[in-house]
């Protein structure tokens, strides 16, 4: 059976729920929980984790939660992919200025915050 967004979620919000803000991994760690999709090219548009994270990040935005999926990060930098910043701020924070390292940095620690927060985890 093929992994959905629903799957993703439901993964995500066990991790927080169980680890908070220690439930932070990268999108290889989370690939291989879900091994039945296709490893990392240079194209994250074209991966199904990207539909997969908008659908998750438009569901959050609608009932008014943070972004689970701002525990998934790359590893080399530590913050999530350029789509978690442009859904945060076209449903979260339309008046965010995310241009820096740094902006990308603050905007994540104070999502992540949130999410554990939500999830029982303050």
């Amino acid at each position: 059976m093929a992994t959905t967004s629903q799957d993703i979620g439901r993964y995500l919000e066990q991790q927080l729920r169980a680890k908070g803000r220690n439930a932070v991994m990268t999108y290889g760690e989370l690939l291989e929980v879900f091994n039945d999709l296709p490893e990392f090219t240079q194209s994250w548009a074209s991966h199904p984790l990207c539909k997969m994270f908008g659908d998750l990040d438009i569901e959050d935005a609608f009932h008014n939660r943070p972004f689970r999926t701002a525990i998934v990060v790359s590893k080399d930098n530590g913050v999530p992919g350029g789509g978690f910043f442009k859904m945060y701020v076209e449903h979260r924070d339309p008046e965010a200025q995310i241009r820096s390292d740094l902006d990308r940095i603050t905007v994540h620690q104070k999502e992540l915050r949130a999410v554990a927060a939500y999830y029982g985890h303050p």
